[in-house]
């Protein structure tokens, strides 16, 4: 039996109402993740340092967000790029001429 457009739903949740289960194991989950939070301190003096910096790295991410790159009026563009690397052969095929002499 196949969906036919325009019939109206009979039966089943009404549409927003949250799963039973889903919403069971959503407070259980709150509950162990806000005891381990709270034994994090102790728990982390425990391990060694390399571990330790480890998860930490890990867990900044979800405290700090991470930030994008600012593009500063300092970066040179594609001309200057050129101009740039035209420089440096120049100053290298100098101190080539100079060592050779």
């Amino acid at each position: 039996m196949s969906y036919k457009k325009g019939k109206i739903k009979t039966g089943g949740r009404t549409p927003g109402t949250p799963n039973k289960l889903t919403k069971e194991l959503r407070n259980v989950l709150k509950d162990v993740l806000s005891d381990e939070i709270e034994s994090l301190p102790k728990n982390l003096n425990k391990i060694d340092t390399k571990d330790r910096i480890e998860i930490l790295v890990k867990l900044l991410p979800y405290v700090i967000p991470k930030l994008e790159p600012e593009k500063s009026d300092d970066e040179p563009n594609n001309e200057e790029s050129i101009f740039m690397d035209e420089i440096m052969k120049h100053f290298q095929s100098t101190n080539k001429e100079d060592e050779s002499n």
